[in-house]
């Protein structure tokens, strides 16, 4: 995974993060034990990259991702996102990490 662009800030709050700064994107999430389903609200970033359409601002994407939180305390989130290729042959593993 790239790192973020300098000057990027997430924000988390009771049902809801968001990205300000070299990143501008709205999200809403479901915690479950370990788990974070995350899901994108529509922006014009979005739509330029074909998650929604300009009708959809606003809205939530159709994609979403489910977490598994690794790491959690009052200071660090470590969450990891892992996907199968359809046919099976590689697991392609994502560690995102966040800290205050």
């Amino acid at each position: 995974m790239e790192p973020m662009p300098p000057k990027t800030y997430l924000t988390v709050r009771a049902g809801r993060w968001s990205y300000s700064g070299g990143v501008r994107e709205k999200h809403r999430y479901t915690r479950q034990g370990n788990q974070l389903v995350v899901q994108r609200l529509v922006d014009s970033a979005a739509v330029r990259a074909g998650y929604g359409s300009w009708q959809d601002l606003g809205k939530l994407t159709e994609y979403s991702d489910t977490l598994l939180i690794t790491a959690l305390t009052a200071s660090r989130l470590v969450a990891r996102d892992s996907t199968t290729d359809p046919d099976s042959s590689l697991i392609r593993v994502w560690r995102y990490y966040y800290s205050r």
